[in-house]
């Protein structure tokens, strides 16, 4: 008992506890706004949730086609790669992620990050011609004229800025993978993603 009251009447530890029951309170909160999304993006995009190779269903991911692209989105407990760390939200472990099938028969490959710089040091970057968009984006790819043709495009530059920070999107194989740390609630931003990452998709197939 005397134990518990020295826990109790140290105001660090009060500290901690508030913070832990906050991040609780929160992350529930968030996953049953996650919930009612993902059930507004399956009745108004006729989404599905997704299956694995065993026939079980996933209930941690949907898929389904936008705009002639077949699209999952996914969120996972994994924490996301950034320069060699892992990186996750501070409320929650969840991290979000957004796969678009395209075909790539060259296989051409470009990263895109949003940098934030208490990541640790930059790594190289291609350079774009584009001052704000050097200071704010890392940008790699194979070829590199492959990487350029995207983020210079008239239908995707314009959007860039909109982009979460800390976000990343890959072009590997015959996929487009945008992930960021944390959930997604809000329907613009998911439909705004979609919409980024299958302009991007109609620039690949151009």
């Amino acid at each position: 008992m005397q134990i518990l009251q020295s826990f109790f009447s140290d105001p660090l530890f009060n500290f901690i506890f508030v913070v832990l029951i906050f991040a609780i309170i929160f992350n529930i909160w968030e996953l049953e706004k996650r919930k009612k999304l993902w059930q507004s993006i399956m009745e108004s995009h006729q989404f599905t949730q997704s299956v694995n190779d065993k026939g079980k269903v996933n209930k941690n991911s949907i898929q389904g086609l936008y705009n002639h692209y077949q699209i999952t989105l996914s969120e996972t407990s994994m924490p996301i790669r950034r320069n060699g760390k892992n990186k996750t939200n501070f409320f929650t472990s969840a991290s979000t992620v957004i796969k678009v099938e395209i075909k790539n028969p060259e296989n051409c490959q470009m990263v895109l990050s949003r940098n934030i710089p208490r990541y640790g040091n930059r790594p190289a970057s291609i350079p774009t011609g584009d001052e704000e968009i050097d200071e704010i984006f890392i940008v790699s790819g194979e070829p590199q004229d492959f990487a350029l043709k995207i983020i210079n495009h008239p239908k995707v530059r314009p959007l860039l800025m909109n982009l979460s920070q800390g976000s990343q999107i890959v072009v590997e194989g015959n996929e487009i993978i945008y992930d960021q740390t944390g959930r997604i609630t809000n329907a613009e931003k998911v439909n705004f993603i979609f919409d980024f990452l299958c302009q991007m998709a109609n620039v690949i197939k151009s």
